[in-house]
């Protein structure tokens, strides 16, 4: 584009940009504007991208540990449920119908659902889920079955008396010895519980 100069004195234009007087007029001309120089190219602003909500790297070794320790706890519980949790002896004589599982008529239904429970809880550490309710659940189920397993344990101890008020047998006759399946219960309640301190959520 080529720049025109007009003279402050008789309004003419100038072709050259670089003359220092009006050759009509003779006046003084200011000098030429600078060029427009064109505007520096700006760098584009860089997008952040979304922060993902995701564990960091302990924390997702934390809940692989997790789901193992829970995975592992409900099989146990489960195979403990079916197992035996009370023996009655009669003067050092087993009685007939004194072994008792947890499934057959006491609380192994209820530690049987826990451990359901805790397997789907280990099923989603392993997938990676975070959500506060796997860590909740995994203190549920570890309660509870702590709590039947020490509510079946007292039980066992009052047995002895128990028969003698029904049956007229002297309680000093009556061994109940509390099962291997019912400490094998109580020890998966308590790997539940630790899997559930170990969990981590997003965020914490």
């Amino acid at each position: 584009m080529e720049l025109v100069v007009a003279c402050p004195s008789c309004q003419r234009s100038v072709g050259d940009p670089e003359a220092a007087f009006c050759p009509r007029c003779g006046a003084a001309l200011p000098p030429a504007p600078p060029p427009a120089s064109a505007p520096l190219p700006t760098a584009p602003t860089p997008v952040e991208p979304a922060r993902r909500l995701t564990l960091g790297g302990a924390g997702a070794e934390a809940n692989k540990i997790a789901a193992v320790l829970a995975g592992g706890a409900a099989v146990a519980a489960l195979i403990g449920v079916f197992q035996t949790w009370l023996r009655l002896r009669i003067g050092g004589v087993a009685v007939k119908g004194g072994v008792e599982t947890g499934w057959n008529g006491r609380d192994g239904k209820t530690v049987a659902v826990a451990a359901v429970a805790a397997l789907v809880v280990a099923a989603a550490l392993r997938l990676g889920r975070t959500d506060l309710w796997l860590t909740v659940t995994l203190f549920v189920a570890g309660a509870v079955t702590v709590v039947v397993t020490i509510v079946n344990v007292a039980d066992a101890t009052s047995k002895a008396k128990d028969i003698e008020n029904e049956f007229g047998i002297a309680a000093v006759r009556v061994q109940a010895q509390v099962g291997a399946g019912l400490w094998l219960v109580g020890a998966a309640g308590c790997a539940m519980l630790a899997a559930g301190l170990i969990a981590r959520r997003s965020g914490s």
